[in-house]
């Protein structure tokens, strides 16, 4: 199942977290939770994800999570 966040590739988030780093600023696990949280939280950023798939938005925010423990 594509949902099942255990079995998300982690490569994806780091991938992410790679790209942030080599284009923006230096992207650590800290820096990618709050992402995360900033993900849920500003209701800008859940609307232009989630227009691809519905709950993409908490999807991705929890795979962000699991990756950083």
């Amino acid at each position: 199942d594509h949902r099942d966040l255990h079995s998300f590739p982690t490569r994806r988030s780091s991938d992410l977290q790679d790209f942030i780093s080599e284009h923006f600023y230096n992207c650590t696990n800290n820096t990618l939770i709050g992402l995360s949280k900033m993900y849920i939280e500003d209701e800008r950023f859940a609307k232009n994800i989630d227009k691809y798939e519905k709950g993409l938005t908490e999807f991705i925010s929890q795979a962000i999570k699991i990756y950083c423990k």
